[in-house]
């Protein structure tokens, strides 16, 4: 016809995503998005990040019987109905077998009703469900729902991601990033204050949680409560290699207790400091360079979420 192709850009935004990668998207927004459930929850509850997909006109869900099944895909189908609340868009659910999106989605309509997920109730649940308030944590101005933190985990996401752009694959990457870091094993010089009390330690690691998790037997992970208004803090004085897979051992054997060189509290507050002049820090996954000190705190109650009604006793 005589018209120039136009130049198209496409841009992926996951929890690997580098951190100059991720400023170039909101400098320059790409045509095409491609991004997990995850990472385009966390794009949407940035202000800037939020700004960037008002511009979006239509979601394409591919694979969708991968989730729709499990509470990612609940937490899909939310995240994709606060995205549609924004601005009115186009979500087509696209399967890579099927011809159309209207029959993607007449397919992914009698998948659901073979699948564990019990949609009337999900919907009765939107409609008459109770709104409920829990917790989030905040890092200088960084809000996380899970956890942050410190030392080993953010250095080895930050080679994988190094290794990545050379061209290795996720795991392999990751293999050989946790090697190279627990070869040299970096160890933080921190000041800690939390609750009144002050730590100064050499530690090769700073977990904070929104919440108190479980870091004991086989249930290492989870949280018993999101509402609770506190942060869990844990970290080890001096602990090396060996040292670091006795911790492991202990916590599988529920004696994580007794370990002299582990220290767990919770709090409403963490002020971490270090000399140096910036650290690594890992907020749900998402590896950034912040300046110190490290100011975290709870939130008590900032994100609302809609549950079942409760069942009434007869």
């Amino acid at each position: 016809m005589g018209y120039a192709a136009p130049e198209l850009t496409v841009a992926v935004r996951t929890g690997d995503t580098a951190a100059a990668e991720r400023a170039a998207m909101l400098k320059k927004p790409p045509d095409f998005l491609i991004t997990t459930p995850e990472s385009l929850y966390l794009l949407l509850t940035a202000d800037r990040p939020r700004e960037m997909l008002r511009s979006a006109t239509t979601v394409i869900v591919d694979e969708i019987h991968a989730v729709a099944g499990n509470k990612r895909g609940s937490h899909l189908a939310l995240t994709l109905e606060r995205l549609v609340q924004e601005h009115p868009r186009r979500v087509a659910v696209a399967e890579k077998d099927l011809a159309s999106a209207d029959a993607a989605c007449e397919e992914a309509r009698a998948m659901l009703k073979m699948t564990s997920l019990d949609v009337e109730k999900a919907v009765a649940t939107i409609i008459e469900g109770h709104a409920v308030h829990v917790d989030v944590g905040e890092v200088n101005g960084r809000i996380f729902l899970n956890n942050s933190s410190l030392g080993l985990y953010p250095s080895i996401v930050h080679k994988r991601e190094q290794k990545q752009k050379l061209g290795q694959g996720k795991w392999p990457a990751f293999v050989w990033a946790t090697f190279g870091v627990m070869r040299r094993y970096p160890f933080l010089d921190v000041r800690l204050n939390a609750d009144g009390k002050q730590f100064s330690s050499r530690t090769p690691f700073v977990f904070i949680g929104n919440n108190e998790y479980e870091m004991e037997s086989f249930d290492i992970g989870g949280r018993s409560r999101l509402d609770a208004g506190r942060l869990s803090l844990y970290f080890s004085h001096r602990t090396g290699r060996l040292g670091l897979l006795g911790l492991g051992v202990r916590a599988l054997l529920r004696r994580l207790h007794q370990a002299e060189d582990f220290v767990r509290l919770t709090t409403t507050e963490v002020l971490i400091e270090t000399k140096r002049s910036r650290v690594r820090v890992s907020t749900d996954g998402e590896v950034n360079m912040i300046r110190p000190p490290l100011r975290y705190r709870t939130l008590p109650g900032a994100l609302r979420v809609i549950v079942p009604k409760p069942a009434t006793l007869k």
